[in-house]
């Protein structure tokens, strides 16, 4: 995607459960006619999608334009499995936060004008702060409800911006919680709200 000072048109995929971050990867099944329009034009262009959520109340107009929220997050289609049936199987992996500026309806599915996050924000993270985060999520890491390959994972990342956003993907959050951890003004204050649901949830 091109930087923070320039627009770019892709398509939008709503969904009311799925807060997609950056560094992370998400498979989606695609069966919806529209959405599989989605996924031959962009397969056949940058491979770009963006992941948004749907705003509550979206019930009442789904096969319409229903309300998103204003952020959220770029992915490149990774791979990509077309089934016989017309469906697909395809593998996202998150690029950058994006803000939608402007929506166009040309086609079946959605497309938006979205301006990206700037990068300098969502690569630092105090010391003091990463470390709390790791000593929180350690404190609930053998609660059932915590996916069992989290640690590992995060063992594994030597990056923060990605140790961050795998924390907000894979905990247990609701969709309103992680979409307020996407909507941070950078790294640091993500931090600190996964922190304050962490330590929320726990009570």
């Amino acid at each position: 995607m091109p930087d923070q000072t320039t627009t770019l048109t892709i398509p939008i995929f709503p969904l009311p459960n799925v807060v997609f971050f950056p560094k992370t990867f998400l498979p989606l099944h695609i069966f919806e006619p529209r959405y599989r329009e989605m996924v031959r034009d962009a397969s056949e262009g940058d491979r770009l999608i963006g992941m948004v959520l749907l705003k509550d109340g979206w019930e009442q107009d789904y096969d319409g334009t229903p309300p998103v929220h204003q952020i959220g997050c770029a992915g490149k289609i990774i791979a990509l499995e077309s089934l016989p049936d017309g469906r697909y199987n395809m593998m996202l992996h998150g690029l950058c936060r994006f803000t939608i500026e402007s929506e166009s309806r040309a086609k079946a599915y959605r497309e938006a004008q979205v301006r990206r996050a700037p990068e300098a924000d969502w690569r630092r993270v105090s010391d003091a702060v990463l470390k709390e985060l790791l000593e929180t999520v350690e404190l609930i890491a053998n609660r059932p409800t915590m996916p069992q390959e989290l640690s590992a994972l995060l063992e594994a990342s030597g990056d923060p911006e990605q140790v961050v956003n795998l924390v907000s993907s894979e905990l247990p959050l609701t969709e309103n919680e992680k979409q307020f951890l996407l909507e941070a003004e950078s790294l640091e204050q993500q931090a600190r709200r996964l922190v304050d649901c962490i330590r929320l949830h726990g009570q």
